[in-house]
């Protein structure tokens, strides 16, 4: 049951709720369910420039169930892409920080897979990490 805020529009649960829904979400996944969320949490903490319509693409190969309704995992995946994007930096620290207390041989794999994802980025995410596209530099600095 979705319930309506006063202005009729579906509930929200703040961030905290959030982070606390996917943290308990993520203690009951198996580890191929966790498996497949390290990807589109790797995309989720990182630039989403790349996202169609706001979900990565696993998201959109995850969803294309012909004439099925969604798992509750891929549910959860969908709450997680949309939720995500108005997270803060603390928010997502905040959630790693509990993912590391409950597992951490996944944490190590996302750290991983992040810092692969950033060296090996086409996108530059407006100067993160110093990152600066070699085309942008000025000839006199080469």
């Amino acid at each position: 049951m979705v319930v309506a805020s006063a202005n009729g529009s579906a509930y929200t649960p703040t961030v905290v709720a959030q982070v606390r829904y996917m943290l308990q979400w993520f203690g009951e996944w198996s580890e191929m369910e966790r498996g497949d969320f390290l990807p589109v949490l790797v995309h989720g903490f990182g630039c989403n420039g790349s996202a169609a319509n706001g979900l990565p693409s696993i998201m959109e190969t995850l969803c294309k169930e012909e004439g099925r309704p969604l798992s509750l995992f891929k549910c959860r995946i969908k709450l997680f892409t949309e939720w995500v994007q108005t997270w803060s930096d603390e928010d997502k620290d905040s959630f790693l920080s509990g993912i590391r207390s409950m597992d951490t041989d996944f944490a190590e794999r996302y750290e991983q897979k992040a810092v692969d994802h950033v060296v090996s980025s086409p996108e530059h995410c407006n100067g993160i990490n110093g990152d600066k596209n070699p085309d942008e530099i000025p000839e006199e600095t080469i």
